[in-house]
């Protein structure tokens, strides 16, 4: 066995205990700052959660709100109702019915779009019974929504096109088939 000598001893004893409690010291730091940061990005986390879920609260109110008003408004279903039922008298013919039936629709797709456009929803849609495409509006740009209705949800030459921008009027002559 080796003898170490007094000398040694007293030169590296004591520095061997400064570099050991400078090591538990560190581990105890890292520890206790791990712990620390763990809890506090926890709470930003469910910060921001709870952020997110009012925001998508108050999306959902403004939706139920946009839907109750299109239902409620100028007796949509029954409009609605009558477009579904002439759609399935089977190959329209040109006459005053469908005349009508056009002014209806345009009537359904110019309501839907002044909600849409009020309450600036990005896309709107009217369905009919049977979950066809009836009537719709869509946010093309920052103020301008494209809106539109059709006979056959199955082609799409029989959508009728027109453009809602912000704050003015929608044109009734620019309607495009």
């Amino acid at each position: 066995m080796q003898v170490i000598r007094i000398k040694y001893k007293l030169l590296f004893g004591p520095m061997i205990m400064v570099c050991l409690v400078m090591v538990v010291s560190l581990i105890v730091v890292v520890t206790v700052l791990k712990t620390q940061n763990r809890s506090a990005s926890y709470d930003q986390v469910r910060k921001a959660a709870v952020i997110v879920e009012e925001d998508l609260r108050a999306r959902q109110l403004r939706l139920l709100e946009a839907a109750r008003q299109v239902s409620g408004s100028y007796d949509l279903g029954a409009r609605v109702k009558y477009a579904y039922e002439f759609k399935g008298q089977g190959t329209p013919q040109i006459d005053q019915t469908l005349i009508l039936w056009h002014n209806g629709c345009k009537k359904i797709t110019q309501e839907l779009s002044l909600v849409a456009v009020a309450r600036h929803i990005w896309k709107m849609a009217i369905y009919n019974p049977k979950g066809e495409l009836l009537s719709f509006a869509a946010q093309k740009d920052a103020g301008t929504y494209i809106v539109g209705y059709g006979l056959d949800a199955a082609s799409a030459n029989t959508f009728y096109l027109n453009e809602q921008r912000m704050s003015e009027e929608m044109n009734s002559d620019a309607w495009r088939e």
